[in-house]
């Protein structure tokens, strides 16, 4: 999560498996209070990873992981967001401008944060 969001707690009773819950708590912007319960909705280990939101800030939140192994023993890691906000003409345009580049920003930020986390390194060091 960026730097501006501060999780509270993850609650989950396992590993990702499809029909599983997860409950999610945070803080946005520092101060807002909220919380997010999403399900594992297709679980294909070691490629695909779907989660979608029940309840939260969003209408609709489907996130896809998809995870591509590289020929150099590496992997490529993919997101796809379907999202909606509100309803009517209002929550479409709040959706394709505002949050539009809100998410942009959050899944850049992620991407960054991923390649560090994760990068190749030389494995006498490990």
């Amino acid at each position: 999560m960026p730097p501006t969001t501060r999780i509270i707690s993850v609650e989950t009773d396992g590993p990702a498996v499809e029909g599983r819950i997860i409950v999610l708590k945070m803080r946005e912007l520092f101060v807002l209070p909220m919380q997010w319960t999403a399900v594992w909705r297709k679980v294909r280990y070691p490629t695909l990873l779907v989660d979608a939101v029940q309840d939260g800030p969003f209408r609709l939140f489907v996130h896809e992981h998809r995870f591509e192994d590289q020929s150099d023993g590496t992997c490529v890691m993919h997101d796809r967001v379907t999202y909606a906000w509100g309803s009517g003409a209002i929550g479409a345009f709040i959706s394709r401008t505002l949050l539009w580049g809100v998410l942009r920003l959050l899944f850049a930020y992620r991407h960054w944060r991923t390649s560090h986390l994760f990068a190749v390194r030389d494995p006498r060091v490990l």
